[in-house]
């Protein structure tokens, strides 16, 4: 869910031109959910970023995201609580690496399961949050947003997940490569 706005419109209108024929049906859902839904044979091609290894699945790398910290105010890292700070739950991994990063830090007033609730709290109201660097990009360009002085990054690898003997291995061949290509060309408009 938290790349819908960034790669799924431009991959279901590419979808749409390079498969005019085929019904395309995009579920935005939280990782577990769309692995439930896959290995149940409800959906085709899974976006996540778990990479679940379970008989009759395949799993590849798709991208690599940066989750970065950024402030409505320029400000430095620190160690301590932040009663602005708001917390997005990228997941198990980031929980884990986050807490090790900032061992003193208590509750945060505010966590969210979905990073654009998050922004969107943040700019309303003021705060910090850790974002994928792709998304807030442009708000950093904007000057909306300021990166936070010698914050840590966390990398946060995302993965395609189908199975391995598909229904029809041509048409998941075309979905995986036209989501490739379309992560590929939004990768090359985030360098310039």
């Amino acid at each position: 869910m938290n790349h819908w706005e960034r790669i799924a419109p431009d991959w279901v209108e590419t979808m749409q031109v390079r498969a005019a024929d085929v019904g395309t049906r995009v579920v935005a859902d939280y990782s577990e959910n769309l692995l439930a839904d896959l290995s149940a044979g409800l959906i085709d091609l899974a976006m996540t970023y778990i990479p679940r290894q379970q008989p009759g699945l395949a799993c590849e790398l798709l991208m690599e995201d940066s989750l970065v910290l950024v402030s409505t105010t320029p400000r430095k890292v620190t160690r301590h609580w932040q009663p602005e700070y708001v917390f997005v739950d990228w997941g198990a991994e980031f929980r884990a690496s986050h807490y090790l990063a900032y061992p003193e830090t208590r509750a945060p007033r505010l966590s969210v399961g979905l990073s654009m609730i998050g922004l969107d709290y943040i700019l309303k109201h003021g705060g910090s949050g850790y974002f994928s660097e792709r998304t807030v990009e442009p708000l950093l360009e904007a000057g909306r947003l300021h990166l936070i002085e010698k914050a840590p990054t966390f990398q946060r690898p995302v993965y395609l997940l189908h199975p391995k003997e598909p229904i029809n291995a041509e048409l998941l061949n075309l979905a995986k490569s036209t989501l490739k290509d379309v992560v590929a060309i939004d990768m090359r408009q985030e360098r310039k």
